[in-house]
């Protein structure tokens, strides 16, 4: 391949222009199918065009031919961690640092298999290697301001400065300039820098989740349940069920001291109603705010399929349930009132039975929220005992998918 041809797969790529790119690389393989260099760009280009069951074949080959070529274990390394093969990842990362110490990039493959593991800690001790042998690596330093975001260190906002003054167009660095002010409470600004960064490069990560969790913070109860989640992600598996066994082991215990003394029913209540609402909270707040970026021209774009999926479900759930409560109030039936429950309680499990990540735990949701509206349903209208055994079913279902969220996104600890 010779250097002219390299130069425009090389800008085209670098343009996010996958496409065209790999139109060039398709027709110079025609002619040189074995030719090592094609084989390698076309990789990656299926790669960044979402394609790595075809882009990982092509790899497999390149390595077992040449097994200590960084460039093919950094990709190697990519698909491996879309794979969610994140050992495997961590293993060829060690390879890359152990053939050359003095690479900041091995640093900064193994600090975001690190990140992807959420071992935070190892994961800022790795990019902190990779600054210290190359301070000026914008990507290095944005995975930092990330870390450090989530771990809430104090130096986040100079390390956003550092890297403004290194690049200011550089998307990532303007999107994590939106979350730090969005961390300050400065939600308008925040907008603005995602709006920037995505008109950059629209397919920025960062940026489409920073445009998400800005649009959300226009509600000020939202950026209370952002604080508690900023909180909960600094947790391990074990401190998150801490957490949330200990606050339900209060719950209990006060709504008990209230029912035995009368006299303290007045100052136990309060608290009871504000642990029972939080708990509500956290349940409630993420699929309504999903329902409101479905309906906003900005926030519609940027949510998956899945998402979507289940904010249309939470959407419809929510409407059927003003829809009988109106009729309750309208016609005093006990029926609406029970529909009414039932559709409002679904928002819950339809606003998160995909939000684990594991097909077979995925599969298991799909199932049980399924099992939950027939029960509600059929409940309501026919049979007293289903209609309990649905809001049994439903307790049952937040320690369910707690535990398997905990398990998927908990800090680890090394």
């Amino acid at each position: 391949m010779n250097a002219a041809i390299i130069e425009r797969i090389g800008l085209l790529m670098k343009q996010g222009r996958y496409s065209e790119a790999k139109t060039i690389i398709e027709n110079y393989l025609a002619e040189n199918p074995d030719d090592f260099l094609g084989k390698y760009f076309y990789a990656v280009v299926l790669f960044n065009e979402g394609d790595p069951d075809k882009s990982r074949p092509i790899v497999e080959e390149l390595l077992a031919e040449n097994p200590d070529d960084p460039d093919i274990l950094r990709l190697s390394i990519e698909l491996d961690i879309d794979g969610d093969r994140l050992k495997t990842a961590e293993s060829k990362a060690e390879l890359i640092i152990e053939m050359d110490p003095g690479d900041a990039r091995a640093y900064l493959t193994m600090a975001r298999i690190k990140m992807a593991q959420r071992s935070y800690d190892k994961c800022l001790e790795a990019v902190n290697k990779a600054l210290e042998l190359d301070a000026e690596n914008v990507d290095a330093l944005n995975l930092k301001i990330i870390v450090d975001g989530i771990l809430g260190n104090k130096t986040t906002s100079s390390d956003v400065a550092d890297a403004l003054n290194m690049d200011a167009e550089n998307p990532s660095t303007i999107a994590n300039h939106g979350l730090d002010l969005l961390r300050q409470g400065k939600v308008k600004e925040a907008l603005e820098r995602m709006k920037y960064a995505l008109s950059l490069d629209p397919n920025n990560m960062i940026a489409q989740i920073g445009m998400q969790e800005a649009l959300k913070s226009r509600f000020w109860l939202y950026r209370l349940f952002r604080k508690y989640g900023e909180f909960s992600a600094r947790l391990s598996a074990i401190g998150s069920w801490k957490l949330i066994i200990g606050a339900y082991i209060v719950y209990r215990v006060l709504v008990s001291i209230a029912q035995k003394n009368e006299e303290l029913e007045p100052f136990l209540m309060p608290i009871v109603y504000a642990i029972f609402g939080i708990f509500l909270l956290t349940w409630l707040m993420d699929p309504l705010m999903n329902v409101y970026l479905l309906t906003n021209k900005y926030g519609r774009v940027l949510l998956d399929k899945n998402e979507k999926l289940m904010a249309s479900l939470s959407g419809i759930s929510f409407a059927f349930s003003l829809l009988f409560f109106a009729l309750y109030f309208s016609a005093n039936s006990g029926f609406y009132l029970l529909m009414g429950v039932v559709f409002a309680i679904m928002i819950i499990p339809l606003g998160t039975f995909r939000k684990p990540t594991n097909p077979r735990n995925r599969q298991i949701m799909l199932a049980y929220t399924i099992a939950l509206v027939v029960s509600g349903i059929f409940g309501a209208i026919f049979s007293t005992p289903l209609y309990y055994m649905f809001l049994v079913g439903l307790f049952i279902y937040q320690w369910v998918i707690n535990g398997m969220l905990i398990k998927e996104n908990a800090r680890v600890f090394e």
